[in-house]
């Protein structure tokens, strides 16, 4: 199965907003060195970089070779590109990370689930949030009632992996420990 990770709209505008917002950009930052490791493609989007700035500099650290989509739609799939790159990869097992999970993130996992070609969103719990506790979490109870995998990153991780004792799982141990 391919995977691919996108990160959604970790920006700096946001970051006195989000409930955990510490826990989400160090678990997204693990995601994504993780997937570096593990050869996962990764994208990235911005919600109106003009206005609400670039993404954070945690973040933006491990994404130099990263494209970066600037939005203004909520689902990160309705820029044209980004949704060509990931039907590409179909079937696709699609790790979203990132803000706000009742709206983007939940837009975004929706998205997936109606595209043509299966892809199955996978939201790392650990590495989502919002401003309201409930928002977050009425919009994952509804995320797993379509269809989304609602998991952890450390989860998603080892699935990836699929086995230890290798030399893939060697470098990944220092993410996880």
């Amino acid at each position: 199965m391919n995977w691919h990770l996108l990160v959604v709209d970790l920006q700096k505008a946001f970051a006195d907003h989000i409930l955990d917002w510490s826990q989400v950009v160090a678990r997204s930052a693990v995601m994504i060195q993780a997937a570096e490791k593990l050869g996962v493609p990764v994208s990235a989007t911005e919600q109106n970089p003009e206005k609400l700035g670039p993404t954070v500099p945690e973040i933006a650290e491990h994404l130099k070779s990263v494209p970066v989509f600037s939005k203004k739609v909520f689902s990160s799939l309705g820029v044209p590109e980004l949704k060509t790159k990931i039907a590409a990869q179909s079937p696709l097992n699609l790790i979203v990370v990132g803000i706000e999970t009742h709206v983007c993130i939940l837009q975004t996992a929706l998205s997936a689930l109606e595209m043509e070609k299966r892809v199955t969103p996978y939201i790392p719990v650990d590495a989502v949030s919002s401003r309201r506790r409930i928002d977050r979490d009425t919009a994952l109870g509804r995320l797993q009632r379509e269809g989304a995998v609602l998991t952890t990153v450390e989860s998603v991780i080892f699935e990836i992996l699929g086995e230890a004792g290798t030399d893939r799982f060697r470098s990944i141990l220092p993410l996880v420990k």
